[in-house]
């Protein structure tokens, strides 16, 4: 049994210089600072400061942030952090797939209309899913 074709292709296929590591540890860590800050808001926006000086935060990133703290029950934090102000000043692009993610984790129909307020701030009009 030869398996010496299928380390050649892994290490041609996975080579350091194309694939990017993702921090999952520190993005861990940084959502509980998040979830810990999450009453102050001058706090939660140097939270994600700190995230954006550390390199934890980018455009890569945001999108498994919030992912992970909507799936936690916490929301209104995930669109919180989609809002803040941090991520207009580093210029870091939003995502447009966090807001099916958004979406589908609200309880209760009006939760899903605050949550589509506040995206279609973000986002603006020309962004909006297409209503069946």
């Amino acid at each position: 049994m030869n398996t010496g074709w299928i380390s050649s292709i892994s290490f041609s296929f996975f080579s350091a210089q194309r694939m990017k590591r993702l921090p999952v540890r520190e993005i861990g860590l940084l959502c509980e600072r998040l979830q810990s800050v999450q009453g102050s808001d001058a706090k939660l926006q140097g939270a994600i400061a700190e995230g954006i000086r550390t390199r934890v935060v980018d455009k890569n990133t945001l999108p498994f942030i919030v992912q992970r703290l909507a799936l936690s029950g916490n929301w209104q934090l995930a669109v919180k952090v989609m809002e803040s102000e941090c991520l207009d000043r580093r210029q870091i692009r939003r995502d447009q797939n966090a807001w099916p993610i958004l979406e589908r984790v609200a309880p209760c129909g009006e939760s899903r209309d605050a949550i589509r307020r506040a995206l279609v701030r973000l986002y603006g009009v020309a962004c909006r899913p297409k209503t069946k």
